[in-house]
C-alpha cells in the first residue's frame, strides 16, 4: 500500500505486470518506442549517443525486461544486438531515471498508454 502511495504523490503511473496485459512482444516494443520518439529501426539499432537516442533505447529495454519473458542476451539480441549488461544497466538507470528526470518519467508514462 506504500507503494501506491508513493506513486501517487510523485505522479509516475503504476506499471502494469506482463501477466495483467498478456504477453508483449519486443518488436511491438520497438516499434512502438520508434513510432513514438519518431525515429527508424535504425537509428535506435545503431550505435548514436544523442540523448533521444539513448533514452529511447533504454525505455525499449526497460519495457522489453519489465513485459516480456525474454532473457537479457534475447532482448539485448533483439535490440541492436547489445550485451546483456547494457540492457541491465539501461533497466537500473531507467528505474531510477523515472524518478529523478521529468522528461524520462514524461516519456514512461506516456509509453505505459501505448503498450
Amino acid at each position: 500500500m506504500e507503494k501506491i502511495i508513493w506513486y501517487l504523490k510523485t505522479g509516475i503511473k503504476l506499471p502494469m505486470l506482463a501477466e495483467d496485459i498478456g504477453p508483449i512482444e519486443i518488436h511491438f516494443i520497438k516499434k512502438t518506442i520508434c513510432n513514438y520518439f519518431n525515429l527508424g529501426i535504425n537509428d535506435i539499432n545503431g550505435k548514436s549517443r544523442k540523448r533521444k537516442l539513448v533514452i529511447a533505447r533504454q525505455l525499449m529495454h526497460y519495457f522489453a525486461r519489465k513485459n516480456t519473458t525474454h532473457s537479457l542476451k534475447e532482448i539485448g539480441f533483439h535490440c541492436g544486438n547489445r550485451d546483456h549488461a547494457t540492457v541491465m544497466y539501461s533497466y537500473k538507470t531507467i528505474l531510477n531515471d523515472i524518478i529523478y528526470d521529468d522528461e524520462v518519467r514524461y516519456h514512461h508514462n506516456q509509453l505505459i498508454d501505448l503498450l
